[in-house]
């Protein structure tokens, strides 16, 4: 038998908008509720006492709750990716940049949570997709990180074209959300351009990529409170 389904975690403005509801169906049905502007909140009770409507500045908009959730699965795709290349270093037996493909994927993953937390507390509704699965052979530490740069690349882009589409919807909340997103993207696309122009640099060279190898092992740990924080 089919257990209970468990609810996602709600914000408190989401968990005020549910308990308007229940108010409005127990006492008074008919009745229209009004905003509270403290929360960006407020909800129409239905005649017979249906939950129709909720209303709010900070409330997702429907076709930015889809956007966002795009985003959300690419995050995920991301983390999926650079574990698979985490694993193609491992079987090279280059233990450094193992460790950084490593926290790269935990990175995104800390993106994933970002994305997911932001659409529930607006009363948005996390939808996840099937993730594609990521190759699992590449032709050499430089065609790998190569690989990875251009997804950055691609993630940018993607994030470029939300804000865009933020601002087309007068949707300043997802915007100042998003700004976040942007300034990352430089700085990943950053670092992934420079290790691969260090590999080519080093071409054939087995001792230069040992080094870069012991470099790559001295990335520090993703530190969840300052990522959080900058949220």
């Amino acid at each position: 038998m089919r257990g209970p389904t468990q609810e996602p975690a709600r914000s408190p403005a989401r968990t005020y908008c549910l308990t308007l509801r229940e108010e409005a169906d127990n006492n008074n049905p008919g009745a229209e509720m009004t905003k509270d502007s403290s929360l960006g909140c407020a909800a129409v009770a239905h005649p017979v006492g249906g939950f129709t409507e909720r209303k709010g500045t900070n409330l997702l908009k429907p076709e930015m709750e889809e956007r966002l959730n795009e985003q959300f699965n690419l995050e995920l795709y991301s983390a999926y990716l650079y574990y698979a290349m985490t694993a193609y270093f491992e079987s090279l037996s280059l233990k450094g940049f193992s460790h950084w493909m490593s926290l790269q994927a935990q990175e995104e993953l800390l993106h994933v949570s970002k994305l997911f937390q932001h659409i529930n507390d607006r009363a948005g509704r996390v939808v996840f997709n099937a993730v594609e699965a990521p190759p699992n052979v590449w032709e050499s530490p430089l065609k790998v990180m190569e690989a990875a740069y251009a997804h950055e690349c691609l993630v940018s882009e993607r994030i470029n074209e939300e804000v865009s589409f933020a601002l087309s919807l007068n949707d300043h909340t997802s915007v100042t959300f998003l700004q976040w997103f942007v300034a990352e993207q430089v700085e990943e696309e950053s670092v992934a351009d420079d290790i691969v122009q260090k590999l080519k640099i080093i071409g054939d060279n087995s001792s230069a990529l040992f080094l870069l190898d012991q470099e790559l092992g001295q990335r520090p740990a993703v530190s969840i409170d300052a990522e959080a924080g900058d949220a």
